[in-house]
């Protein structure tokens, strides 16, 4: 346990972070789990006893169903044996012969005394002889007209005299006659009748010998007071006996093959599940069925289990208040560890679980940077964008240092060649055929070979930025087999603009110009082919000499500041031009040249961050039609840099109005160094280093100093929760709050609101 409070102290101080999401005080979850480590094996024994309990008791159940069934089943074919053994007597007897009973009625009335062999059996409720030919039905008890027995005497209920006398007259086997009811006189039962013609198993027999059965002598007596059923099935599977109506039995081709020995399984039986027994008589071929409810036979087992529940909620109930005393008394050291941490640290969102408490504190601690982290992923599409923008409006010159900042992003250049590849589609299914250019190129890319696509300003080009060992013929060779694979296989048709290869970073803006031109030329070349510029440079050359010193010149007067003679030198470039009719690619490059001249000198200057964000980029450049456009633009873009070197040169007076502007907005929970920047027209970057040179500290700095001063007062003063003054001096997150307060302060909110008052 002192190890348990050591960890939880360690998690406190930040050593481990971990966010329990489960809202349950932890005091319930130590109680459930001492009360489930109680339950386990309680409920183990539990279910492992009753589970051989009940198999116990079902074997127990096999097995005396299994015996009484094979009883039952001896019994019966004792009783059969026995009716066939007196058929036998009957028939050997010369006394019972047609001729001795119809010579004369004495004769006839001493049959009486010789058919008494039902005494013997009691199970048979009436024996009687019928001479075939005869009117006469002769019994132990008196003689019957056949008329008068089957209308009178015994009145089946489904058999009818002329039935009778067909049955009687035609039995040829011996034969039985399933349960039915019998009304004698005004009494009712159900009898099943045993036919056997006489001489017993004979081809010419001369009577038949007919045993009257009541039903229940064909079933075990043990099962006439209870639910479930008995029946008995004959050879062909037909009810022969049945305690109640033979429903739900199992089909008898189930049962009749079953000739190995007593069987039990369970089945449904209108809706409830019964024990089946059933076994097959050798001799007989009869088959002998029972069937018990389950619920019956497992009602010993339910009572049992009824009181182990019982006992089991018992030793739960007690034992859990048993528990909940030693939790009780053994989390009060957790209890004074809370109230510590919200003294010391001030927890205004305390949970229900002290522990959660402390530890969604150091989750909170995090959380801004894991949100910062997720968006950064969400956007890593738009960065990839921004990463190739600024390759190709050369602010890239280092490519380790690019490397490193964008192989998190999935972008890097390895080899030492750079160039451009412009891929232009058709304009009905640009957009469509987009998505699969880029996963060509990426399959098609290897070892030697990097290329990122890159949106274009023309909606149906798409620029590739290429870095490869590859040399000129290696690299025709690869561009014309990714040329044919969009072509074959894909079925895309697209015209390929190739720009040269060059060594150095810098120069891959001026390899995106020349794709761009070279792709132009499907004007001339035609649509779906490979143009590279190299081919197409000579007519492009245009009459224009290089102007190197005017370049140069340029350069010194950017670092001098003279916008009126950066202008002339601009002037002088652009005369140039027009007079000796340059071509538009021609112009391009020197524009191009120009801006790359203007952003190394910014760059070797560390001058002003937002000059080069007002500069036209590679992608405007193609914009234009004419050279008069392109050198205004360019001419612009410079005489604006120019003025904001003059105004750095004179930018400390801009610290008054900033601060002022600060102290004006500090408490929108919205403000940011791009409402100042926006505020002032600067970028972002040159406002957050300007101030930071001009006062020591940074933006946030000044905005967390203005809110910790103005929380300070409404403390003081103030009695609202402490939520309420957090949004009112500018923060969303208490917690965020919190934590500047106390950096600031040196101590929490709320310990400063208590020491304040205690001041007073």
């Amino acid at each position: 346990m002192v190890q348990y409070f050591w960890t939880s102290h360690m998690v406190w101080k930040g050593c481990v972070i971990m966010k329990l999401k489960a809202a349950v005080p932890i005091f319930y979850k130590y109680v459930a789990s001492f009360v489930a480590v109680l339950l386990a094996p309680i409920l183990f024994l539990g279910i492992s006893g009753y589970e051989q309990t009940v198999n116990l008791i079902h074997d127990e159940v096999t097995v005396s169903h299994q015996n009484r069934i094979l009883q039952w089943q001896e019994q019966v074919d004792a009783k059969l044996i026995q009716m066939n053994k007196i058929a036998v007597e009957v028939a050997a007897n010369p006394e019972l012969t047609p001729y001795a009973l119809e010579r004369s009625f004495y004769q006839a009335y001493r049959a009486k005394a010789l058919l008494n062999y039902k005494m013997a059996n009691e199970f048979v409720h009436e024996m009687l002889l019928y001479i075939r030919g005869g009117d006469y039905l002769y019994s132990s008890v008196s003689t019957y007209k056949t008329q008068r027995f089957i209308n009178e005497i015994y009145r089946y209920r489904d058999w009818d005299e002329a039935q009778f006398r067909q049955a009687i007259e035609a039995a040829s086997r011996p034969a039985f006659r399933p349960a039915e009811e019998v009304r004698l006189r005004n009494d009712r039962t159900r009898l099943v009748t045993y036919l056997v013609p006489i001489p017993f198993m004979s081809n010419n027999p001369y009577g038949t010998l007919l045993f009257l059965i009541p039903e229940d002598a064909l079933l075990p007596p043990e099962r006439t007071d209870r639910s479930g059923n008995t029946v008995v099935l004959d050879r062909n599977g037909n009810v022969v006996a049945s305690l109640k109506p033979a429903g739900g039995l199992p089909d008898a081709a189930e049962l009749l093959p079953d000739a190995a020995g007593p069987s039990l399984h369970i089945r449904s039986v209108d809706g409830t599940d019964h024990y089946i027994s059933h076994i097959r008589s050798k001799l007989t071929g009869w088959t002998y069925v029972t069937m018990l409810p389950v619920a019956e036979v497992m009602k010993p087992v339910h009572e049992m289990r009824d009181r182990w529940l019982l006992n089991l909620m018992l030793i739960v109930l007690i034992g859990g208040l048993i528990i909940y005393g030693l939790v009780y008394v053994n989390y009060h050291p957790i209890r004074e560890l809370v109230r510590w941490a919200d003294a010391r640290w001030g927890l205004s969102d305390r949970k229900a679980d002290e522990l959660d408490t402390v530890r969604s504190l150091i989750d909170r601690m995090g959380q801004s940077n894991r949100e910062l982290g997720q968006k950064l992923q969400n956007n890593r599409s738009a960065i990839q964008e921004h990463l190739l923008l600024q390759v190709l409006r050369g602010e890239v010159s280092d490519v380790s240092a690019f490397n490193e900042r964008g192989r998190e992003y999935g972008v890097s250049f390895s080899h030492p060649r750079f160039l451009v590849i412009m891929f232009d589609l058709a304009a009905e299914r640009a957009a469509a055929h987009k998505a699969t250019l880029r996963s060509l190129v990426a399959e098609n890319a290897s070892e030697q070979i990097e290329a990122y696509g890159k949106d274009d300003l023309d909606d149906r080009r798409i620029p590739f930025l290429m870095s490869t060992a590859l040399d000129d013929g290696e690299l025709a060779a690869w561009v014309e087999e990714l040329h044919r694979s969009l072509r074959d296989e894909r079925g895309i048709a697209a015209t390929v603009g190739v720009g040269n290869a060059y060594p150095d970073i810098e120069r891959i803006g001026k390899s995106y110009l020349e794709a761009s031109t070279a792709a132009d030329f499907k004007l001339i070349r035609g649509n779906g082919k490979i143009i590279r510029f190299q081919d197409v440079s000579e007519s492009e050359s245009g009459a224009v000499s290089y102007p190197t010193q005017e370049l140069q010149r340029l350069e010194t007067l950017i670092r001098q500041g003279d916008a009126e003679r950066i202008a002339d030198v601009l002037g002088g470039i652009a005369a140039a031009i027009r007079d000796r009719s340059a071509t538009l690619f021609a112009a391009r490059c020197l524009c191009f040249d120009i801006v790359n001249t203007v952003l190394k000198t910014m760059a070797e200057m560390n001058a002003l961050p937002g000059a080069t964000e007002r500069l036209p980029n590679v992608l405007s450049l193609m914009r234009f039609d004419t050279v008069e456009e392109l050198t205004e633009r360019v001419m612009a873009a410079c005489i604006d840099l120019c003025r904001l070197i003059e105004l750095g040169k004179a930018e400390a007076p801009l610290i008054a109005p900033m601060l002022a502007y600060i102290e004006e907005r500090f408490a929108d929970p919205e403000f940011s160094v791009r409402q100042l920047a926006e505020r002032f027209s600067l970028s972002e970057s040159y406002v957050s280093r300007y101030v930071k040179e001009q006062t020591g500290k940074n933006v946030s700095e000044h905005v967390n100093r203005l809110r910790v001063e103005r929380a300070k007062q409404l403390l003081a003063r103030d009695d609202r929760p402490l939520k309420d003054i957090v949004e009112q001096v500018g923060y969303y997150d208490a917690s965020s709050f919190i934590r500047t307060f106390k950096r600031s302060v040196g101590v929490t909110p709320g310990e400063f609101r208590r020491l304040y008052k205690q001041a007073e």
